[in-house]
């Protein structure tokens, strides 16, 4: 059968053809949508796991330009106005770099449709930061205007944060409660959470011990803050971190409430928690190939058997794992209950590759060109135990170095160190050939202070410009205490460093001598931006040599200055007193600065702006140091890798001699200092 009035639908369709063909070339409509509470306040805001407000994401770039139809349109051009303009700088940055208006701002828009979604997910985006922000009665408007100046549209983008909301109250409840029952009391007055107890556990917390946490104020909650949104989510995260740390390794949030309270502009917060069973920390169960021995792994563990749970203790150990540098995967898991009640830790390992043998051909910023073979076996006797083998050779230098590190030597905070060098070196200053020896113990006394003491034997020939060829023989105890406060040991980025180191020296050069050898050595690292991208860094050295003149020792036990890792801008050891022959003579006394704003763009590059300054003295003089300083200055450009930053530093004297040369340059691994 023939449906009836078939002959409409042609005329339907081209209808609709028309009616999309004249949208194309409409003006805009004017679109305004605002971001605020309800006349009675929004009583409850629930998020788990996004917080009280999603936090402003940047929006992907195909789900809303690829629903759009195509129009034979030309490209439409706009430009965004924020209103009032910078009166809310924190809001308008926030805006800018995550709503769509902005970050798809490159991507044509060639129909109405296109701009007016841009503008809709804009403003909902708004609302977000207003949330995110404690702007929880805030609104944002929008609209597209016309300018009779320009052929671009204009969007307009209107904030009204309204009043601020801080932080009220906080509760941290166990288990999750039933609905209540009318009548029932209000689930937001605060309850005092019992903590639970599994009646199969041989362990149970004891029965006087308060819960970990009844509100958020260990998390780092403080009523009358600011109610901004990701400091409230990092606070109901922290929470967990608080039971862990007290017996429950299993602790979790089962959901998270936000109530507003409009009248006093307080944001009150209800975490739910599932708090696990209550545990003791049990021995450490090693599982893989056993590469390296169990009673090295051991040395590593951080916590005692049969104290209560603490995930911190179980996070460190693992960190400490890597670090060594011996694992590629650490992998604990908590085991079931002992007939003591002890949760052993079962740890399945797996081992990298031990042994490196590798080859270089090198420019040294010092040394000229040369080659670097070396050979290293990281777990020497199955204890994790490092030896290494180098054999670097220059044109003025040749060195073969042995070395050997075997931690946790006698203890667990310490190790030992063993060293034997063979040299023959032709310096500026002197031409060496010697032998030398130093071996010591190496103890991490607290977290951030560690001391070396080593006994180091040392003898060769010697031949200096004004002096003939004499055997000497030296005979050393070297001591340091070096404090390490800094974040990271190739590229600090913050924190602070500092080294003291004592030696006594007695030994023979054409006489006898007996000398103290110290040196003061400090670093500071300011971090300009919360990233450490941008970061100012100084140093300052001083050291003197007390009990002999300096023209009666060994060249080798002498200060020198200048070079990469000294005063750049300078030759290699170039700085300070010279001979006769108007060459660098070495000093009994020296004294250097230096100064850094380093920067760095994107994952991989950096750059530097330095300026060093220093000099070498014939004595340790207080009168004299800091007089007659060198100054040298220049640019440097950073290579970032997994294994510190490789640097380039271009640099020049900026209170030149007339022999210095007007540019030196430097190569190496890891920051200056």
């Amino acid at each position: 059968m023939t449906p009836p009035f078939r002959w409409l639908y042609p005329l339907f369709i081209l209808c609709l053809a028309l009616t999309a063909c004249g949208k194309a070339n409409d003006e805009f409509p004017v679109l305004s949508r605002e971001a605020q509470v309800s006349p009675e306040g929004e009583s409850l805001v629930k998020s788990d796991p996004a917080g009280p407000i999603p936090q402003p994401q940047v929006p992907s770039l195909s789900s809303e330009e690829a629903a759009d139809p195509v129009f034979p349109a030309e490209v439409i051009k706009y430009r965004v106005e924020i209103r009032p303009e910078k009166k809310h700088q924190t809001i308008e940055a926030i805006f800018r770099d995550t709503a769509e208006l902005f970050v798809l701002a490159d991507k044509p828009v060639t129909n109405p449709m296109t701009l007016t979604r841009r503008l809709r997910s804009s403003l909902e985006k708004g609302q977000e930061i207003l949330r995110s922000q404690g702007h929880y009665e805030g609104k944002v408007t929008g609209w597209t205007e016309k300018n009779d100046k320009s052929p671009d549209m204009v969007v307009v983008i209107n904030f009204d944060p309204g009043p601020v909301y801080h932080l009220g109250e906080s509760w941290v409840k166990v288990g999750k409660d039933p609905e209540p029952e009318p009548g029932a009391q209000d689930p937001k007055a605060p309850v005092e959470p019992p903590v639970v107890k599994d009646p199969a556990a041989k362990v149970l917390p004891p029965v006087d011990a308060p819960p970990p946490s009844t509100d958020l104020t260990k998390s780092g909650w403080v009523a009358g803050e600011r109610a901004l949104a990701d400091q409230v989510l990092a606070m109901v995260e922290n929470n967990v971190s608080v039971w862990t740390a007290k017996g429950y390794p299993k602790a979790k949030t089962i959901e998270t409430h936000y109530f507003l309270d409009p009248d006093k502009k307080l944001l009150n917060a209800e975490v739910t928690l599932d708090p696990g069973y209550y545990a003791l920390m049990g021995p450490l169960v090693v599982e893989g190939d056993g590469a390296v021995e169990t009673a090295y792994i051991e040395n590593l563990v951080t916590w005692q058997v049969g104290e209560v749970w603490d995930q911190r203790l179980l996070d460190r150990f693992v960190d400490a794992m890597f670090q060594t540098g011996l694992f590629k995967t650490v992998d604990p898991v908590i085991g079931e209950e002992d007939d003591y009640g002890h949760r052993p830790i079962l740890v399945t390992l797996s081992a990298t590759p031990f042994k490196t043998v590798s080859g270089s051909v090198n420019f040294d910023s010092d040394f000229g060109p040369g080659i670097i073979l070396s050979w290293e076996h990281r777990n020497f006797t199955a204890r994790g135990d490092r030896l290494r083998l180098e054999f670097p050779a220059w044109a003025d230098l040749i060195q073969f170095g042995a070395s050997y590190v075997r931690p946790y030597f006698l203890s667990p905070k310490q190790n030992l160190l063993l060293d034997f060098s063979a040299i023959h070196e032709r310096a500026q200053a002197y031409a060496l050939t010697a032998v030398s020896a130093a071996g010591g113990i190496e103890r991490q006394l607290t977290r951030h202070l560690s001391g070396l003491f080593q006994l180091s034997l040392e003898a060769g020939r010697l031949e200096e410009d004004d002096k003939p060829q004499s055997e000497y023989t030296i005979y050393g105890l070297p001591s340091a205490l070096s404090w390490d406060f800094s974040d990271d040991y190739l590229n600090p980025t913050k924190g602070s460093r500092v080294k003291i180191s004592v030696e006594p020296y007695t030994g023979t050069y054409f006489d006898s001598f007996n000398v103290i050898k110290s040196r003061l050595d400090a670093s500071h690292y300011f971090p300009i931006t919360d990233a450490g991208r941008l970061v100012f860094a100084v140093r300052g050295a001083a050291g003197g040599i007390w009990g002999a003149e300096r023209t009666s020792l060994p060249a080798t036990l002498r200060f020198y200055g200048g070079g990469g890792g000294s005063m750049r801008g300078y030759e290699y050891q170039s700085v300070g007193p010279r001979n006769d022959r108007d060459e660098p003579d070495g000093g009994g006394a020296m004294a250097e600065v230096s100064g850094e704003v380093r920067v760095r763009f994107g994952e991989s590059l950096g750059a530097t702006v330095f300026v060093d300054g220093g000099m070498v003295y014939d004595r340790p003089d207080f009168d004299k140091i800091g007089q007659s300083f060198l100054w040298g200055g220049g640019l440097g450009f950073r290579y970032y890798t997994p294994i510190g930053p490789f640097r380039l530093d271009l640099a020049t004297p900026l209170t030149p001699r007339k022999d210095d040369n007007p540019l030196q340059f430097y190569l190496s691994l890891g920051q200056s200092f």
